[in-house]
């Protein structure tokens, strides 16, 4: 973001500085959220079954080339392969600008901005959005269900620590016939090493947490610094222009 505004030469820098602020506000709005997770799960779906949508593209594009008696069938299908990544990555793209409130306000000022800076303008909106998701919603998500993980394993604990208590209990337990009691500290003994690995697992995703947060905090603090760095330099770019 440091050098966005070096990189541009629009006509009319007030324009470009609302863009992005509008870019920004996007990123945290749950419109682009939920659009942007959308995303993600087709994204992850197309590199999951990547190989075999391929096979299947490639050997559908060789075929047809070969009925139509094409010198090279090979070239079809390797073309129509980097035709379906590219169709992909444009449509996640396009889809993604659906939700940005930056990408309306370029294509109803692209006049007063510049054609060549608008379209620079649109990439740069694209990273000062999906940055300000990261940010303010993407990294707040991962923190809440990593403590949500804690507060299941601190349960898990506790249930592991009942059940081997009793157990404990029941093989010392007179009372009860021998067979019960071997069982009983058969199962005391599992219960207790689930609950030393269970414990360590604890302490570790509540280190891991507690980083998360600090790296949060500091996230937070560096991408304000930076957006107002930007903000700040498209201003100064508007009072040279007049």
């Amino acid at each position: 973001m440091s050098q966005f505004a070096s990189t541009i030469e629009a006509k009319d820098w007030r324009h470009v500085r609302t863009v992005y602020q509008l870019a920004d506000a996007a990123g945290r709005s749950s419109d682009y959220s939920d659009r942007y997770e959308q995303n993600d799960a087709v994204s992850t779906f197309f590199a999951e079954e990547k190989q075999e949508i391929q096979n299947g593209v490639v050997g559908s594009a060789q075929y047809a080339a070969k009925q139509n008696t094409c010198k090279d069938p090979n070239q079809v299908g390797s073309s129509a392969l980097y035709g379906l990544n590219k169709a992909v990555e444009k449509s996640l793209q396009n889809r993604l600008r659906d939700r940005d409130e930056a990408h309306d306000y370029i294509a109803g000022h692209q006049g007063a901005i510049g054609e060549k800076a608008a379209d620079k303008l649109k990439e740069q909106a694209d990273k000062i959005s999906e940055t300000s998701f990261i940010v303010y919603v993407g990294v707040e998500k991962n923190r809440r269900r990593l403590q949500t993980l804690v507060k299941e394993s601190a349960d898990v604990k506790k249930t592991l620590q009942r059940a081997a208590e009793q157990d404990a209990a029941m093989s010392t337990d007179a009372t009860q016939p021998e067979a019960d009691r071997k069982a009983a500290q058969s199962r005391a003994s599992a219960e207790n090493e689930s609950l030393a690995k269970t414990d360590a697992e604890l302490q570790q995703a509540q280190h891991v947490l507690t980083e998360l947060e600090q790296r949060s905090k500091k996230l937070h603090t560096d991408y304000e610094l930076a957006l107002k760095a930007l903000l700040d330099a498209a201003d100064a770019k508007a009072k040279t222009a007049k």
